[in-house]
C-alpha cells in the first residue's frame, strides 16, 4: 500500500511521483494549485491516510523537476484546509480528520470561516422595504398547489418576463425558466450544453462557480483576454474563429471577479462579433443589476441570431440568502435547458418564488439605494487600500461589490492563505482563472459595513507586513 512507503520509510518520493504522474496537465491554476489538487485526491482516496509522512520539500521539488517555492505553495494550501500538519523535528503529515471527496469549491474558499470574511461579494444583510411575512393563505394560493413545478410558477415567470422586455428583450413567459440563483441557472446551462472533453470560451478571470462546474464536466477552459473595459472583442472573435463549435460563457455586464461594468459601446462589438459567427453564448449577467451607474442594455437583448442564454438573479442584487434567479433563451433551446432542469430536480422552493414575486415590483426603487451604497463602500475600499499599500494596484471599480487589488508578487496565493492566520478571508486571482499561470490579484469584498472593512483592512495591512519581512 502507498501509505506504508510514507510511514515505513522505503521509496517516499518515487512512489509519490508515480501515483501522482500527470498532475502538471490536470485541472486549470498555477502549479502550485495542480500539484495541491494531485496531492489533495491522493489523500480523500484513501492512499495516504491519517499520519502519513509527507516527502520532505527540497527532494520531493527535485523528483518533480519544479522549485522548492512551488512545494511551499501546495502543501501551505493543504495546510490551509487541514489536511496536513506540520511539526517541527517530525516533519509533514496527513492529518486526522474526516475530508471531502473533493477539493475545495469556490462555496469553501470565498464562504468559509473567518473572523472578518472579505472573500465573498455578497449582500450581508436582508433589506428593508420589502414585505417578507408569508402566512399559510399566501402558500396555499400558489399554483400548482401541491408545489412542484420545475419551471416556476407562472405569476413570478410573467413578473420576470416582464423586467425583461423592459430591458430590450422580447421575452415571453413561457421563455423563462426559474432557478435556485444564479449559479444553479449556469449549472442547468452548462449541464445541457457541454459534454466530457468540449472546449469551452470563457474570460480569463470569470465567477469561481464556472470553473468548479466545467471541471465537474470534465470540460476544457479556453481562456479570451480582458482589458480595462472588459472582454477584448478581437481575442473573442479569435477564439470563436478557432473554435467554431464551442459554447461561451461570458460575464459581458459586469464581470467578477474584477468589478468592470462593460460600457456600451463594447456590448455593441461583443454582439456583432457573436452574430457573425453564430455562436451559442452563456450571458452570466447576476451583476448586472450592480453597475456604479445605470444597467445598460444586456448583451441578449442587442444579439440578433446568436443563440444566447441569459442568466439573472435576486442574490446578489437583493440578498443571498433568496437563492432565486432565472435564465431565459429561444424557444428551441428552452426546451432542452427545462428539461436538463427537471432531470436533476422538481422546482424552487414556493417560499422563495412568493418572496420573489413581492420584490420584483420594488426592485428599481430598491438598486437606486443599493447602488449608490456600494459605489461608496467601493470608493472607501479603495482609498483604504491605495493608502495602506502603496505598492499594490487598486483602482476603484465600476459595477458589483469587490475590489481587484494587484499585488507585487507573481501569485497572491500564498498571501491569502497566509492572511488567514490574521483573521481575514480575500479570494486569490488563481480561484477565479482560466489560466495555469501565478496568478498576482486579490478579490476584495467592499459591501460588508464600513466597519468591518475598516477591520479587515488593518487585518491584511498587518498580514503583508508580516508576509513581507519573512
Amino acid at each position: 500500500m502507498l501509505a506504508n512507503w510514507y510511514i515505513l520509510g522505503g521509496m517516499e518520493i518515487q512512489a509519490f511521483c508515480t501515483h501522482i504522474d500527470g498532475w502538471a496537465d490536470t485541472g486549470h491554476g498555477p502549479l502550485p494549485r495542480r500539484l495541491a489538487a494531485a496531492m489533495r485526491t491522493l489523500i480523500v482516496t484513501g492512499a495516504l491516510p491519517a499520519g502519513a509522512m509527507i516527502p520532505a520539500e527540497r527532494p520531493l521539488a527535485e523528483a518533480l523537476a519544479v522549485s522548492r517555492p512551488t512545494i511551499s505553495a501546495a502543501l501551505d494550501e493543504l495546510r490551509a484546509e487541514t489536511l496536513i500538519v506540520s511539526r517541527r523535528g517530525s516533519g509533514t503529515r496527513v492529518a486526522d480528520i474526516d475530508v471531502s471527496p473533493a477539493g475545495p469549491t469556490l462555496v469553501e474558499r470565498a464562504l468559509g470561516t473567518a473572523t472578518v470574511n472579505l472573500a465573498a461579494p455578497v449582500a450581508q444583510r436582508l433589506p428593508a422595504g420589502f414585505d417578507w411575512a408569508i402566512s399559510p393563505a399566501d402558500l396555499g394560493a400558489q399554483v400548482p398547489a401541491n408545489g412542484y413545478d420545475p419551471v416556476g410558477v407562472l405569476t413570478l415567470r410573467s413578473l420576470v418576463a416582464e423586467r425583461l422586455r423592459t430591458q430590450g428583450f422580447s421575452t415571453t413567459t413561457d421563455q423563462v425558466l426559474i432557478t435556485n440563483g444564479a449559479h444553479h441557472a449556469m449549472a442547468v446551462a452548462v449541464g445541457a450544453l457541454v459534454r466530457p472533453g468540449d472546449r469551452v470560451i470563457i474570460e480569463e478571470h470569470t465567477f469561481g462557480g464556472v470553473l468548479d462546474l466545467l471541471d465537474d464536466r470534465g470540460a476544457v477552459a479556453v481562456p479570451v483576454a480582458r482589458d480595462s473595459a472588459g472582454i477584448v472583442p478581437s481575442e473573442l472573435d479569435r477564439r470563436l474563429a478557432a473554435e467554431p463549435d464551442a459554447v461561451a460563457i461570458l460575464l459581458p455586464t459586469v464581470n467578477s471577479p474584477t468589478g468592470v461594468a462593460t460600457p456600451s459601446g463594447r456590448l455593441d462589438e461583443l454582439a456583432q462579433i457573436l452574430d457573425r459567427r453564430a455562436a451559442t453564448v452563456i450571458a452570466d449577467e447576476a451583476l448586472a443589476d450592480l453597475t456604479h451607474g445605470l444597467r445598460p442594455q444586456g448583451l441578449g437583448a442587442r444579439c440578433q441570431s446568436a443563440s444566447v442564454i441569459t442568466i439573472e438573479s435576486l442574490s446578489k442584487s437583493v440578498w443571498g440568502g433568496l437563492r432565486v434567479g432565472w435564465l431565459t433563451a429561444r424557444p428551441d433551446l428552452f426546451e432542452k435547458l427545462a428539461r436538463q432542469r427537471a432531470r436533476r430536480d422538481l422546482g424552487t422552493a414556493i417560499t422563495s418564488q412568493l418572496l420573489a414575486q413581492r420584490v420584483l415590483p420594488a426592485l428599481d426603487d430598491h438598486l437606486v439605494v443599493r447602488r449608490h451604497n456600494l459605489a461608496a463602500a467601493a470608493t472607501l475600499a479603495t482609498r483604504l487600500l491605495g493608502e495602506r499599500f502603496t505598492d499594490w494596484g487598486v483602482e476603484l471599480p465600476s459595477g458589483g461589490a469587490m475590489v481587484w487589488a494587484t499585488l507585487p508578487i507573481d501569485d497572491a496565493a500564498g498571501f491569502a492563505t497566509y492572511a488567514r492566520q490574521f483573521g481575514v478571508a480575500t479570494l486569490p486571482g488563481s480561484a477565479v482563472s482560466a489560466s495555469r499561470d501565478p496568478d498576482p490579484h486579490l478579490r476584495i469584498a467592499t459591501d460588508v459595513g464600513d466597519d468591518v472593512l475598516r477591520d479587515g483592512i488593518d487585518r491584511l495591512d498587518r498580514a503583508w507586513a508580516a508576509w513581507r519581512s519573512a
